[in-house]
């Protein structure tokens, strides 16, 4: 398993991709195409897809591509957090910490999580009252 833990856009993103890149990266937008996904779940189905193919990615390579679904804005854990956080509010109303709980293990950094969580302006009050009136 590859650990990519840090990764660098390069302002001259020019470089053309191996045939095996340019796999991982038409199946990573094959996977956005149904859903957004944040860049740690992403590295997760990189990485597993990376090893079934015959001749794998290199790290540097794997990153490249992290590289380019960033840079193009496929990937972005701010919005992903903001966009999870209001679905989960519509769909099921939760407390902060409970979504919080969700975002980390989901991969997004803390601090992205209080910043969206603290965009969201969320009133648990509120929410706890919604729900009551549901139940009654």
């Amino acid at each position: 398993m590859l650990a990519i833990t840090s990764y660098t856009i390069k302002e001259d993103f020019s470089i053309p991709m191996n045939k095996q890149q340019q796999k991982l990266l038409h199946y990573s937008y094959d996977l956005l195409a149904t859903r957004r996904y944040t860049i740690s779940e992403m590295i997760k189905k990189l990485d597993g897809k990376n090893q079934k193919i015959t001749s794998p990615c290199t790290a540097d390579e794997m990153a490249e591509i992290l590289a380019s679904l960033i840079k193009s804005n496929f990937l972005n854990d701010k919005t992903f957090a903001e966009f999870f956080i209001d679905a989960q509010i519509r769909r099921r109303p939760t407390g902060i910490f409970k979504l919080k709980q969700q975002l980390k293990l989901k991969g997004v950094e803390p601090a992205i999580i209080t910043q969206a969580i603290n965009s969201a302006a969320l009133d648990e009050t509120l929410l706890a009252r919604h729900l009551l009136q549901k139940k009654l």
